[in-house]
């Protein structure tokens, strides 16, 4: 049954590869029968055609202006340059006021940081120290207890003489 179906499975694939390539064929020989008959009707057009009538009347405005016409022209253009100049100004200081903010927070957090790993060493500090003095403490009641036993030992040994 598994060598039956296997068969079927390679018959599948190989029918189903000459039918992709059967539909890519008949698809590029339409696309190329398109693109050529496109290529022949732009040859059968005729571009070296006379210009019409109406194109050779055709009546150009000349571009002359007055003295005063530049000079309105001039004061509109410094009108809208203080306009620009004006927005630029604004904009650069909602820039540093934005700057500002940031440099503030910036410097709150790294005060905020700083404070909370002074707190930390202090107590990590006072830790060790409290630390220190205990193990000093434990040390020298055992150094009193190694005394008192060295005392009463030789105490026994002069009763005893």
């Amino acid at each position: 049954m598994a060598n039956k179906l296997g068969k079927f499975m390679i018959f599948a694939t190989i029918a189903g590869a000459f039918a992709a390539g059967v539909s890519y064929m008949k698809q590029y020989h339409d696309f190329h029968k398109d693109l050529d008959k496109d290529f022949r009707d732009f040859e059968d057009s005729d571009l070296n055609e006379a210009p019409s009538d109406s194109t050779m009347n055709r009546k150009y405005v000349s571009l002359s202006s007055d003295k005063d016409e530049f000079i309105v022209a001039a004061k509109d253009t410094v009108v809208a340059a203080k306009g620009m100049a004006g927005a630029a100004k604004e904009m650069l200081k909602d820039v540093g006021h934005i700057i500002s903010d940031n440099a503030k927070d910036a410097s709150d957090i790294a005060e905020d940081v700083a404070k909370e790993s002074a707190d930390k060493l202090k107590n990590k500090v006072q830790d060790t120290f409290e630390d220190v003095a205990d193990t000093a403490t434990d040390i020298a009641i055992e150094a009193a207890d190694k005394v008192e036993a060295i005392k009463s030992s030789t105490k026994i040994e002069e009763e005893d003489f």
